[in-house]
């Protein structure tokens, strides 16, 4: 395979992740809506662990130290979008 079939190979999979990402920031915007009705905590130690581990129990090894950080970034960024969210329901 050439380069350029590789990287229009990734640029597909980027178009994928992008749409994936969306959608999880949706389901995200609406578990801090019920958080804030609750008035619960966006970050929650245990509950992150465990998606962890589901998360990575299948990656093979040599991959698994940067699909946790991967993923951990990810759970990151979407508490962070949760925050933005539940400021803005109470104003």
């Amino acid at each position: 395979m050439e380069l350029n079939d590789i990287r229009k190979e990734i640029d597909n999979i980027d178009e994928k992740i992008k749409e994936l990402f969306g959608e999880r920031l949706d389901l995200s915007a609406q578990v801090a809506q019920i958080k804030a009705k609750n008035n619960d905590d966006i970050y929650k130690p245990e509950r992150e662990a465990e998606i962890l581990e589901w998360a990575c129990r299948d990656i093979p090894d040599d991959r698994k130290e940067y699909y946790r950080e991967f993923f951990q970034k990810i759970m990151s960024i979407s508490r962070d979008y949760q925050g933005c969210i539940m400021k803005k329901n109470r104003k």
